[in-house]
């Protein structure tokens, strides 16, 4: 299948959707649902994780899910699950989406092949991250699962199983195409300079990405590891810029250009038409006895062809729970962190001033501005959360959950929404949430 039908494929999810409506009569058919209804409120009056502040929300664990699965024969089945969640392309809105839709073809019991848009097996709880009922956790650390801009792929996979003793070990490849938004927020209105008002901005994006993951499976003991590869172009032909040239005005002082408009005669602004990234992970769950369970996750971000303009990052969390009758308390620290020489151009950047005499007040207000908008274009991050919380089953389709969790915010979080004309670091943010899970 060439890239072009691909991305065909899936720019039109809904043409997936054709297919369950001529399924053959013989098909066997069941539909299974999940939903969770959360709410969350932080003790900030800026927004946090987009949807967070003092007057709480719904937004960001709520999500309700249907899927359908059609069985042909022993061999072959289709798979579709839709999806209304808050949405990935605008602030305080809900889209309804295909999360899943592919043709799974068995030719035997240990090699599994589907065509369509499927879940990349990224993390531990891939396949069942939008179910909140299978895991313990209010929330999936953010620091780990927001690693990859999109955990859903259009294009071809294979699952291939062993067993090896007393354990299972199973081989996921795919490779497919993708559309998501990433976004960007401008702590400033800076349509008086020629700029974007303050306010959320969502980049239009396509990634190509390919990979392998391996699992190993014994009795409770879960491992996984995992090599990925992406490349990230924007849909709406724009192009990144990979690099912020300096450029000297008097002695001592200078600005970071950050567009073709503004760059004086003479500076190449250098900038790529796809962003590549290698992206590794790691993981494993283990049973400590005693109903005791010890969960660990790792991933590593690095971008090949833009390394401080680009994404370089890695997250990890380690997450421990123990069952107590109907409870499940746990604990969780994680981390998530740029690469230096990128936290080190966001300071320089973002505390970048030029003054006025010897320039005049109007370029030197411009000029200001834009270092703060160049700033704000550059994803960094530098933050840890401690999460303390529980999980109570009202029976196995159903679970209620609580949690308070602290996040450190250091030099910078691209997950903070900062105050207009400020920054947000060393500080605190401490979010309580409560929710219902369920299945049907």
């Amino acid at each position: 299948m060439t890239q072009f039908a691909l991305t065909k494929l899936a720019a039109r999810p809904a043409a997936a959707l054709l297919l369950t409506v001529a399924l053959p009569a013989s098909a066997q058919v069941s539909f299974t649902g999940f939903g969770t209804v959360g709410w969350a409120v932080s003790d900030q009056s800026f927004a946090f994780q987009r949807d967070l502040s003092r007057d709480g929300s719904f937004n960001r664990d709520s999500r309700f899910g249907l899927q359908m699965d059609a069985r042909f024969s022993d061999q072959l089945s289709f798979v579709a699950q839709g999806k209304a969640a808050p949405s990935i392309q605008r602030d305080d809105s809900w889209d309804a989406t295909l999360a899943w839709a592919f043709l799974a073809w068995r030719p035997n019991n240990d090699l599994l092949l589907r065509l369509g848009k499927v879940r990349v097996p990224y993390y531990l709880n891939s396949a069942n991250i939008d179910v909140g009922v299978t895991y313990t956790a209010a929330q999936l650390p953010i620091e780990l699962y927001s690693i990859s801009p999109t955990n859903e792929t259009t294009g071809i996979s294979f699952s291939q199983s062993w067993t090896l003793g007393t354990a299972d070990a199973t081989l996921d490849g795919y490779w497919g195409i993708s559309d998501s938004h990433f976004r960007f927020f401008m702590r400033d209105d800076l349509t008086a300079f020629g700029g974007p008002p303050r306010g959320a901005v969502y980049l239009p994006t396509r990634i190509d990405s390919r990979g392998l993951a391996l699992t190993l499976q014994r009795q409770d003991t879960t491992l996984r590891l995992g090599i990925h590869q992406a490349s990230a172009s924007r849909r709406d032909g724009g192009v990144f810029q990979t690099e912020f040239p300096f450029v000297s005005v008097a002695p001592g002082m200078g600005f970071y250009v950050g567009d073709a408009a503004s760059s004086p005669p003479g500076v190449t602004l250098p900038t790529e038409k796809h962003l590549h990234f290698q992206v590794f992970t790691a993981g494993f769950e283990v049973n400590l006895g005693a109903d005791t369970s010890l969960a660990v996750e790792y991933a590593r971000r690095r971008n090949t062809n833009a390394t401080r303009g680009g994404l370089n990052s890695q997250g990890a969390y380690l997450a421990l729970q123990r069952k107590i009758g109907p409870w499940t308390p746990y604990l969780s620290i994680a981390r998530l962190l740029s690469q230096d020489s990128v936290l080190d151009l966001y300071q320089a950047v973002n505390g970048n001033r030029v003054s006025a005499p010897p320039l005049a007040s109007a370029t030197a207000a411009r000029i200001n501005a834009s270092q703060r908008l160049i700033a704000d274009r550059l994803a960094v991050y530098d933050q840890g959360t401690l999460a303390l919380g529980t999980a109570y089953t009202l029976s196995p389709t159903q679970k209620l959950k609580a949690e308070w969790a602290v996040t450190r915010v250091g030099k910078v979080s691209n997950f903070v929404d900062g105050p207009a004309g400020g920054d947000v670091r060393n500080r605190n943010i401490n979010v309580v949430s409560f929710s219902y899970n369920f299945t049907f």
